[in-house]
């Protein structure tokens, strides 16, 4: 088994996790997944929360970059008002062996330099939070969530609707008419209008006019060409300014909001831990400063 490239059984979604859903009294939810422990983003995130009543939903990988503990238990305080779920990064934390490293499941398209370079991330938070008694909250976290919510069921998890840590809701994936086809028989057969999530770090739209899939790419970093801003899910009767994709189903809005975090304060913290020779600015610094591949257009598929 390689580490990083691979994840246990343990990751495979119950095939009727759909079935058991949950209303909430708020009448605006956001969908945060790949905050990577970017507190600038977060204390953001929240504000824009707080400002119109969200429930927030942690969709996993809050934490990456934070392997400090003192880091790590800030971004923990930060998000107490939210619901977490699982990512990877936080399952990995409670596995005693070293088997699958970071847990993210990387395809073969990945190199082995970035996959290496994760494991080494994470084995160094995995240290500096062994023993913390944050892990005893980590360990009530579910892997999914759904939700009925103005009478439409929002399925959220880290990874895809099979495993929390798939890759098949990249955006490279959500372009393949199988994979299309596939999801089209999935909402209906587990009567879901919405399914949100992450995991693949970049931002992918999929909408048949019955059915939205919505992965945020990562709320702690840029998405997109040039550009440095976080993306989040957000789900409401109304729209906000500061989305950059707004699709509807039935009378609610599913959209890609920004989350302009300082850059620079963001980029003198990461600084500050991450050296130029580091496995996180090496694999992460040019992303942070210069944006992604990706243009707008690029993610509705």
């Amino acid at each position: 088994m390689e580490k990083g490239r691979n994840c246990s059984l343990e990751y495979i979604l119950q095939k009727d996790w759909t079935k058991k859903f949950k209303k909430l009294e708020e009448e605006v939810i956001y969908i945060v997944g790949g905050l990577y422990g970017n507190r600038y983003a977060l204390e953001i995130i929240n504000k824009m929360a707080q400002d119109e009543n969200a429930k927030i939903v942690f969709n996993g990988d809050m934490h990456w970059f934070d392997v400090k503990k003192e880091d790590f238990l800030r971004i923990e305080e930060l998000s107490k008002e939210g619901i977490k779920l699982l990512g990877n990064v936080e399952f990995e934390l409670l596995n005693n062996t070293s088997s699958l490293g970071c847990g993210c499941n990387y395809p073969e398209d990945v190199s082995d330099g970035v996959v290496e370079r994760s494991n080494i991330i994470h084995n160094m938070m995995k240290e500096n939070i062994k023993g913390d008694q944050i892990l005893n909250d980590v360990k009530e976290r579910s892997k999914t969530l759904v939700l009925d919510f103005f009478g439409k069921k929002i399925a959220i998890t880290h990874g895809d609707e099979k495993s929390m840590s798939g890759w098949e809701c990249s955006n490279d994936n959500l372009k393949l008419e199988s994979r299309k086809k596939e999801l089209d028989s999935w909402f209906e057969e587990n009567n879901i209008d919405i399914l949100a999530t992450t995991h693949t770090c970049l931002p992918a739209v999929y909408d048949n006019g019955r059915n939205i899939v919505i992965n945020n790419g990562a709320a702690g970093m840029a998405n997109i060409q040039v550009e440095t801003f976080g993306l989040f899910t957000r789900i409401a009767k109304s729209k906000h300014e500061k989305a950059i994709i707004s699709r509807e189903i039935g009378e609610l809005f599913v959209e890609l909001v920004k989350v302009d975090f300082d850059i620079e304060k963001f980029k003198l913290w990461f600084e500050r831990i991450w050296s130029e020779d580091s496995p996180a600015s090496i694999s992460y610094k040019n992303r942070i400063i210069n944006g992604t591949s990706l243009a707008i257009e690029d993610i509705i598929v």
